[in-house]
């Protein structure tokens, strides 16, 4: 009788141990919910000094890919791919120590894609890189309410930081994050200063009883090894102050050489056409900063790289001015004219491949530091 007991109790415990083996694996499988708390110490852009704090909250869904065999996801070691709402209240926040302006900034609704790149695990510890691209909403801009930094109410937004998640229990995890967020619009509206804020991140993440996607059956891979390819697009540049805008055009022919699975180097000459130049003698609407161009033609050389994550590719292009014909008023007390200032340039963007040889893109040109236009437009492929 005992040993039937013992035998019992074995079997059991057995049978116990296999099912929480087996939740531990769902568990680490399973798709996740986080809510965690803002806080932003740190808020700055350029022309102006920004004071106080901004508080808010994130809700993110993440996405775990731990089932799927994708060569980018092992390659770049990504966990989840997360869904991000956020809202933060730049209510408190005063501009260059103004008390009048307390509330010019209002609130900030953002929606980011992010990758949790796992970068080091150590005991019970994970640590994260989380880059994300979306969009936020601001309640307030300088047509709503003369907001001097925030030109329009729908800014585009990217967002990098560092993550630190531990288990508090089996389903349930607490994170400790760190970013760096900007949104703008990046020159579809003037002003555009845009926000740049340091941000501080305290959270619960629960387990959830869905698993992650598995692979797809029949996965897009990029196969080419060396190409050269060509980029057309179009965009808009806002007059300053007003609502009307700039046509703006650009043309990107460039050779391109697979390193591996994910990344590629490219270099090529980027070609930019202003329908409207700088006019001495209507200068106000004319004068655009960094984007201000005495000619119609613009040219330039690049280097730079892609990563290819399925039909997505990120790249991002450094170049230097060949041809520039610009112009830089500054407005300070010492206003002076600077020809041909703006040398180099960077240029990021995304591709979304429709097939190896055509794909949609979006590029944000800039000038030095300041945004010019972002480009809408398409690729063409030579394998």
């Amino acid at each position: 009788m005992l040993t039937a007991t013992h035998n019992l109790k074995k079997g059991l415990i057995f049978i116990l141990l296999i099912t929480f083996s087996k939740s531990l694996q769902a568990q680490t499988n399973s798709n996740q919910i986080e809510f965690s708390g803002i806080y932003g110490a740190n808020t700055f852009c350029p022309d102006f000094t920004v004071q106080g704090q901004i508080h808010g909250g994130e809700l993110v869904y993440h996405l775990n890919m731990q089932n799927s065999t994708l060569g980018y996801l092992k390659a770049l070691n990504i966990k989840y791919i997360d869904f991000a709402g956020s809202y933060r209240s730049l209510q408190s926040l005063i501009i260059n120590h103004d008390p009048t302006s307390k509330g010019l900034l209002g609130d900030a609704y953002s929606f980011i894609g992010r990758l949790d790149i796992q970068l080091l695990q150590t005991g019970p510890f994970k640590f994260y890189f989380t880059p994300g691209f979306g969009f936020t909403y601001s309640t307030v801009s300088y047509f709503s309410n003369n907001n001097p930094i925030v030109g329009s109410k729908l800014n585009l937004t990217s967002q990098a930081g560092l993550k630190l998640v531990t288990n508090i229990s089996p389903s349930t995890g607490i994170v400790l994050g760190t970013d760096f967020l900007h949104y703008s619009n990046s020159g579809e509206r003037t002003p555009n200063n845009g926000i740049n804020t340091i941000n501080y991140t305290l959270g619960l993440i629960q387990n959830l009883n869905i698993s992650g996607p598995t692979t797809p059956n029949n996965p897009f891979i990029y196969t080419g090894l060396n190409s050269f390819f060509t980029t057309i697009d179009i965009g808009f540049r806002g007059q300053y102050q007003s609502k009307n805008e700039y046509v703006r055009n650009g043309l990107f022919v460039g050779y391109s050489r697979t390193i591996n699975s994910v990344f590629s180097l490219e270099t090529g000459l980027d070609l930019g056409h202003y329908f409207t130049t700088f006019d001495p003698y209507n200068w106000g609407p004319t004068n655009e900063n960094y984007a201000s161009s005495l000619s119609h033609w613009r040219l330039g050389l690049s280097i730079g790289g892609e990563a290819r994550l399925g039909r997505l590719g990120v790249f991002t292009d450094y170049g230097y001015n060949l041809y520039f014909d610009n112009v830089f008023i500054s407005t300070d007390a010492k206003a002076h004219t600077l020809n041909n200032h703006v040398k180099f340039y960077l240029n990021p963007g995304f591709r979304y491949y429709v097939s190896q040889k055509f794909a949609f893109q979006i590029k944000q040109y800039t000038n030095k530091q300041a945004a010019d236009y972002l480009g809408m437009g398409i690729l063409f492929r030579t394998l």
